[in-house]
């Protein structure tokens, strides 16, 4: 009796104790007889890594839209009429020279070197005044694109007056390649020669080679025969060396031959070099000229010859 008695105290003390271990840890069943271990967790290690330092990015302008047209009804607005930007169109070249290649439009002494003629003639309705010595004067008319008439005089008046005077015919034969050919016929006179007028008769010709196409630099030979009652050459020939559109070298030399016996001795021989400045409309030549004969004086003298033409 004693023994099932303590037996049974024993049991209720027990229970007693779990009662009270459950009470100060709910983890654990009242039911649960067994003590429950204490359960032991670790927070996981944690490491914190910095970012790197970035720059701020820079601020961005807001875009704020304008206010839109009010619509108060009826047909909505026409849109913007677009704008008309003015066009500008290349200046027009200007139209190619028709005598672009013709030297005869370019030079104003182109008839001519000193005073030996070349075999070209002045543009077609070309009027021109010429001075050589300044009071020997010419005047002169293209009848054609091939022929030209002059005349020529020498206005020298006093008591008994002796006017020199010179028609001149020119033709052009032949004008093809680097080569021309022209022909010519002149009266020339005096008036006033013992109260009468004295008229002799000179015929001619010229041949022209050109050291170029368009016959900007040239050599020209001439060869006119004096009719008066007996026959007289009068021959020549002169250069024409161009330098630029405006400036060019002359050189000529001149002679007269006797080839009858009834004129006698009459001879002569002579030479000139000189410069040229010509352009369209004008032409001015200066040259140093005299007789190749050097016992004659004086031995050189001056020459200048002018031109102004009225192209058409």
């Amino acid at each position: 009796m004693c023994a099932r008695y303590r037996l049974l105290l024993g049991a209720l003390g027990a229970l007693t104790l779990a009662a009270s271990a459950a009470a100060q840890d709910p983890g654990i069943s009242p039911d649960s007889t067994e003590d429950a271990a204490p359960i032991a967790t670790t927070a996981p290690a944690t490491t914190e890594t910095a970012s790197p330092a970035t720059a701020p990015p820079s601020p961005v302008p807001a875009f704020t839209p304008g206010p839109e047209p009010a619509f108060t009804g009826g047909a909505p607005p026409p849109p913007p009429a677009p704008v008309a930007y003015p066009v500008y169109a290349a200046a027009p070249a200007p139209p190619p020279d028709p005598h672009a290649g013709d030297q005869r439009w370019k030079d104003a002494h182109v008839d001519r070197v000193l005073l030996v003629p070349t075999a070209e003639t002045h543009p077609a309705g070309t009027w021109y005044l010429s001075s050589y010595e300044v009071l020997l004067l010419q005047l002169g008319y293209a009848l054609s694109d091939r022929a030209q008439l002059s005349f020529t005089i020498f206005p020298y008046f006093t008591k008994d007056p002796l006017i020199p005077m010179d028609l001149t015919l020119k033709a052009v034969l032949m004008r093809r390649g680097r080569a021309r050919v022209a022909a010519m016929g002149s009266a020339t006179g005096l008036l006033g020669y013992q109260s009468t007028e004295a008229i002799v008769g000179r015929m001619g010709g010229v041949v022209q080679l050109c050291f170029d196409d368009a016959c900007r630099s040239s050599v020209s030979t001439t060869a006119n025969a004096v009719l008066a009652g007996s026959l007289i050459l009068m021959d020549g020939i002169g250069a024409i060396v161009r330098t630029s559109d405006s400036v060019a070298l002359l050189l000529e030399a001149e002679s007269v031959l006797p080839l009858s016996r009834n004129t006698g001795q009459i001879n002569a021989l002579a030479g000139a070099f000189g410069v040229r400045f010509s352009g369209r409309s004008w032409g001015i030549d200066l040259a140093l000229g005299g007789p190749l004969d050097r016992r004659t004086k004086p031995q050189l003298l001056p020459f200048l010859a002018a031109t102004y033409r009225f192209l058409p």
